[in-house]
């Protein structure tokens, strides 16, 4: 990744930093004995990163926003 500041006072040309964020949702009751399905929330219905990822297998619930 390229350096996001320096001493140049000039606009540099070079490739914008990468906004992708995701959000995983951990649930539980307060002792700990009822887990839930852990949620993951991005913005692609489909991730191209995760294409090959078995949510089922891993019990993970996908969610796009």
């Amino acid at each position: 990744m390229f350096p996001s500041s320096g001493l140049a006072t000039a606009n540099r040309p070079g490739l914008k930093k990468d906004k992708a964020q995701l959000s995983l949702a951990f649930t539980t009751n307060d002792i700990g004995m009822d887990r839930f399905e852990l949620w993951a929330v991005g913005k692609a219905k489909e991730p191209r990163a995760l294409k090959k990822f078995n949510f089922q297998a891993h019990k993970v619930v996908w969610k796009s926003n």
